[in-house]
């Protein structure tokens, strides 16, 4: 019975199909089918092959992300439960990042923008970091 199963499956067939045709409980279907691996139908396929790209030369394509974060001077109201507290003028923070694409070198860069009574903006920049990704 176990055989017909995991056969009917082979063909693609669904769970259910295979209940009705064989005449067996769905539940003994997908206990059968769960032993042998092929309880989903994406388990029968093969997988698809990832599409990698790399460009010939370095610096032909570069990826750029910069993020936003907001910065904090205490402990949130999830934690204390005081919603009446809140922290204002504290600033941001910037974190930019670049990676080549030919030689997936990452770097990255923190910028802090800070709120001051006498200056609107004060930006201290962190230097660059160069890391090696460990990517295919």
């Amino acid at each position: 019975m176990a055989l017909a199963i995991v056969e009917l499956r082979r063909r693609l067939c669904l769970q259910a199909q295979i209940a009705l045709c064989l005449d067996v409980a769905k539940a003994t279907v997908s206990r059968v089918l769960k032993r042998a691996g092929s309880s989903r139908l994406g388990d029968l396929r093969p997988p698809e092959a990832v599409q990698r790209y790399e460009r010939d030369q370095p610096g032909e394509l570069l990826h750029i992300d910069i993020k936003k974060l907001g910065r904090f001077n205490r402990v949130g109201h999830r934690i204390i439960g005081d919603r009446t507290q809140r922290g204002r003028n504290i600033g941001r923070e910037h974190i930019s990042a670049a990676v080549e694409n030919h030689t997936r070198m990452a770097f990255t860069r923190m910028l802090r923008c800070a709120h001051s009574a006498g200056a609107d903006r004060q930006r201290q920049a962190v230097p660059l970091r160069r890391v090696r990704l460990g990517l295919p």
